[in-house]
């Protein structure tokens, strides 16, 4: 079994959070209690070969989730099983989601 925590940063879609959440919950996320958008998934099977895997099903919902709410942008970090985050933008650019990969363990300084 795998763990994830998602947490996601909806500032440009205030407006669409319950349903951005009701979205998440239908694909299988839970709401981690007393923070603001952080989520829990559990992946089952193989840990090692399910990290990539997880990685792209949370890049794969959050953009389909995103483009069908019509928010803007929205930026994610996730800590998958025992690896370095991974954080992506997704972003409407030119009437079409994309998805660009950062490094969140870059500091900002």
């Amino acid at each position: 079994m795998l763990q994830v925590m998602l947490s996601v940063d909806l500032s440009q879609g205030e407006k669409q959070r319950p349903d951005f959440n009701k979205e998440l919950l239908e694909a299988g996320f839970i709401k981690l209690s007393n923070v603001d958008t952080v989520w829990g998934l559990t992946v089952p099977g193989n840990v090692e070969s399910k990290t990539k895997e997880a990685e792209l099903v949370i890049r794969k919902r959050l953009k389909t989730i995103v483009a069908n709410l019509e928010i803007p942008k929205i930026s994610f970090v996730a800590q998958i099983g025992n690896n370095k985050p991974v954080g992506a933008v997704i972003e409407k650019i030119h009437g079409t989601y994309e998805v660009e990969e950062f490094n969140p363990m870059l500091s900002v300084d």
